[in-house]
């Protein structure tokens, strides 16, 4: 029998896990899953679960961390975050992309690029 992959979970650096937590909790609608602890956190929403590690020198303007989430109704997201006091980087607005995907992407509070697509029908 061979293996088969079945998900995937990206495990994002942060400078501080409870400024994480809140910024994730608070404006993007996730929630914590697993353990209260001080180098690492879980957080999930609907299908979609990201990890957090704690890297306390992180040099944020350096960060170059990036996760692609997959989104149904994009407009829909896209207009509620609109509406928080969330960071869209200058190429982040909402628009198809040559590879026929309707894209948008916003920046967390450690620089971590975190962008929703979903495909054109």
């Amino acid at each position: 029998m061979n293996a088969q992959l079945n998900s995937i979970i990206p495990k994002l650096p942060t400078n501080s896990i409870d400024v994480t937590r809140m910024f994730y909790v608070e404006k993007l609608n996730f929630h914590q899953v697993g353990g209260n602890y001080n180098d690492y956190i879980m957080l999930i929403r609907d299908q979609i679960e990201i990890h957090f590690f704690l890297y306390k020198d992180l040099p944020v303007l350096q960060n170059y961390g990036m996760c692609y989430i997959r989104v149904l109704n994009i407009e829909t997201l896209y207009n509620d975050l609109r509406s928080r006091d969330i960071n869209f980087p200058e190429l982040g607005k909402l628009e198809v992309k040559p590879w026929n995907q309707k894209e948008f992407s916003i920046i967390d509070n450690c620089h971590n690029l975190i962008t929703f697509g979903e495909p054109v029908k």
